[in-house]
């Protein structure tokens, strides 16, 4: 079995066959010695040449291995056989040199230590050399080989008896390096797979840990917010009053952000971010984006304009609300650093390739403060900003390009930019997705207005911290209007049981992490009791993830809202569960 000198053997085990090799070819030289001397029939300096050849064997192996170089070691000791073989044959011009007998030692050392190849190579060079040397000296001598005395004959029959058992030796020697080798790997494997899980332990304590933070941090957020919420749509506020509590709300949206972006590269970073495969219109969603941040732009004196763009195939099948958090950082950062001037949306296409894919190209091109050409390699570096002189001017904190940068090679595309300092950039947003399969509607604009029931209306709030009790139902009463609309609360899951059953409910907003009873134990006690089986139950979680969604969706909730709750989508809600629209049937009767 040879050895792949690619991958080599571990050090150790290259010095135990450098010694063996070496241990070999110089008890070899010590047998040719013994030999000649002992049979008399050896030429003339032979003897002195086995000695000589043994000294050198012995020195090589000692400065090779002090020096920690078996490779070379092993090197100079076929060197200096490759000599001794070529004196041997010189000297014995017209006879049968006994040294041929380090010929078997040598091929199969160069074949244990560097493979068949360099076996081969080796040999081939040998046996040239060797004919050659051989060759000029019978030219010399003038007569043909002789041949190998009757004398000799049991003596080198006994050698290469020795010699046999020294390649035993050797292949023994080579064997148990294998399998320390093997061992050595089989426990390096081992601590790996210990590493691996340990790694994976800490990684699942990290998503824990940052879940359970995120729900700390939301739930006093969603006090700041909401009530900030609330109060800016208060008409009795002075200008001044309405200006400080936008400084607030502005300060607790910053927050989340920072928080979202916090929990989407932790995400990212551990694979657990699952893309949708929706049917959508990337015309229409660049369109929205871009119009997202044209009155932004314009505030500043800067023009936002979506060129004409040479797209083929608009309808593609991606996830929209990820191509769209890409859009929104890339149009954001453009407006954040441009003054003056134009910033440019252009959108490009290729056609689909022989694997159905269709790749698209969406370009974000400003006027505004540029990046040195240094700092572009660092750009999309989690934490990395193009100065640090940034932060204090701009704010942020250089999460953003790092979490698009993996969003789109998650989408089998990249980003990419093209800088110069104080002239503008340009970043390009490509992704790689198949084609759609329909026609894709425009998304409705966010209900805005409160809800008018036409009936009378009864909502029941839970959650264990009075705080979020007090905003959910402030926001309930300026998101319901009506003659009727009463709205109760809650403290606990228990307490939601209760009044559900004392009396019926159109809707119970429930949150999920309460203790002694959690949302998900209330809403399977609900769905149990025959008489509030029916009561929808939407969701109110600081657990902002696709799967919690997913768990509470299959857990037999209508809905999900996340926490801050968002008046527009608390308002959403409400018109899906008391406006549903009317079935066909019912529109027909009507």
């Amino acid at each position: 079995m040879a050895v792949d000198t690619a991958t080599g053997f571990d050090r150790r085990i290259q010095y135990r066959v450098a010694l063996a090799f070496t241990v070999t070819m110089a008890a070899t030289a010590l047998i040719n010695a013994l030999v000649l001397t002992g049979s008399g029939e050896g030429r003339p300096g032979m003897v002195a040449l086995a000695l000589a050849t043994l000294l050198v064997y012995v020195l090589v192996g000692i400065v090779g291995l002090r020096l920690h170089r078996p490779n070379l070691t092993i090197g100079l000791v076929l060197a200096a056989s490759l000599v001794t073989l070529i004196g041997a044959i010189w000297g014995n011009r017209g006879g049968f040199p006994p040294a041929m007998i380090y010929l078997p030692i040598a091929a199969l050392g160069v074949y244990i230590a560097w493979g068949a190849r360099a076996a081969l190579a080796a040999g081939v060079v040998i046996i040239g050399l060797l004919g050659t040397v051989l060759l000029v000296s019978q030219r010399l001598v003038g007569s043909d080989l002789a041949t190998m005395p009757p004398s000799l004959v049991a003596v080198f029959a006994l050698v290469v008896g020795f010699t046999c058992l020294w390649v035993s030796f050797f292949a023994s020697t080579y064997r148990s390096a294998s399998h320390a080798a093997n061992a050595e790997l089989a426990d390096a494997n081992e601590r790996l797979q210990e590493a691996l899980a340990e790694a994976e332990a800490a990684n699942r304590s990290k998503s824990e840990f940052l879940a359970m933070m995120s729900h700390e941090i939301r739930t006093p957020l969603n006090g700041v917010l909401g009530m900030s919420r609330i109060l800016l749509s208060d008409e009795a506020l002075t200008a001044q009053q309405a200006e400080r509590i936008a400084v607030i709300n502005e300060s607790g949206e910053n927050l989340l952000e920072l928080l979202n972006d916090i929990l989407d590269l932790s995400k990212l970073e551990a694979d657990a971010i699952a893309l949708e495969a929706i049917d959508l219109d990337i015309v229409s969603l660049t369109a929205s984006a871009t119009a997202h941040w044209r009155l932004q732009a314009e505030s500043k004196g800067v023009e936002l304009v979506l060129g004409a763009h040479d797209v083929a195939e608009p309808i593609l099948c991606g996830d929209a609300l990820r191509i769209r958090q890409v859009l929104n950082n890339l149009l954001g950062n453009a407006v954040k650093f441009t003054s003056v001037g134009q910033i440019c949306v252009d959108l490009h296409q290729t056609a689909a390739g022989a694997d159905g894919q269709i790749e698209t190209a969406v370009s974000v091109s400003d006027s505004g403060a540029g990046i040195a050409s240094e700092k572009l390699v660092t750009i999309f570096d989690a934490f990395s900003q193009a100065d640090s002189s940034t932060t204090r001017k701009y704010g942020g904190t250089g999460l953003g390009l790092a979490i698009c940068s993996r969003l789109a090679e998650r989408m089998g595309g990249a980003i990419s930019a093209e800088s110069h300092a104080g002239i503008g950039s340009k970043f390009t947003f490509v992704i790689r997705t198949p084609r759609g399969s329909r026609q894709v509607e425009a998304p409705a604009g966010p209900i805005i207005a409160p809800v008018r029931p036409d009936r009378p209306v009864s909502v029941l709030a839970v959650d264990d911290v009075a705080t979020n009790r007090l905003v959910i139902a402030a926001m309930l009463d300026q998101s319901l209007v009506g003659e009727t609309i009463r709205i109760d609360c809650a403290a606990s899951g228990a307490e939601a049981i209760e009044a559900a059953s004392a009396k019926p409910y159109d809707l119970i907003l429930m949150d999920i992490q309460m203790p002694e009873m959690d949302g998900y134990m209330a809403r399977r006690l609900l769905q149990e009791n025959p008489a509030t089986a029916a009561i929808p139950v939407v969701a109110l979680t600081a657990l902002a993830s696709d799967q919690a969604r997913q768990s509470l969706i299959g857990a037999g909730f209508l809905d999900c809202l996340d926490k801050p709750v968002d008046t527009a989508e608390l308002r959403r809600v409400l018109a899906q569960v008391l406006m549903p629209e009317p079935s066909p049937r019912m529109a027909k009767s009507a």
